[in-house]
């Protein structure tokens, strides 16, 4: 599979990137039971597990909290950062898989830059 990086304006020119930064986001699709959600989900190919914000789960119908808990350090400076694991299908490239997505319950902060910085949310149900 092969994605075609996306190019965000800067607010100003950088002399390393010029006017835009490009991102690895990747169109994807979480299913769970009949609720659907597309999203903008960014790449990271060092990461261990997806991460999504808790409010995606929630418009999922997902009791976020419900899920297996685990913290983890490095993401989130004080406590480290508390993720709940559930059990959806993610669609990417027209193939879909079951898999374990963690989300995150701090709001939009850093959870979406560390999945997805441009996600929205799309009903398809």
């Amino acid at each position: 599979m092969k994605f075609k990086y996306l190019k965000f304006a800067l607010p100003e020119p950088s002399p390393i990137f010029g006017p835009t930064l490009p991102k690895p986001i990747i169109p994807i699709e979480l299913t769970f039971g009949d609720k659907r959600v597309r999203y903008g989900a960014l790449v990271d190919s060092g990461a261990d597990f997806c991460m999504v914000d808790g409010a995606i789960g929630e418009f999922l119908g997902i009791d976020v909290q419900a899920g297996v808990h685990e913290v983890f350090g490095g993401v989130e400076e004080s406590k480290g950062l508390e993720v709940f694991f559930h059990t959806l299908t993610l669609g990417v490239g027209g193939l879909e898989y079951e898999t374990a997505v963690g989300f995150s319950t701090i709001s939009q902060t850093m959870a979406s830059v560390s999945w997805g910085s441009m996600g929205s949310l799309t009903d398809l149900s």
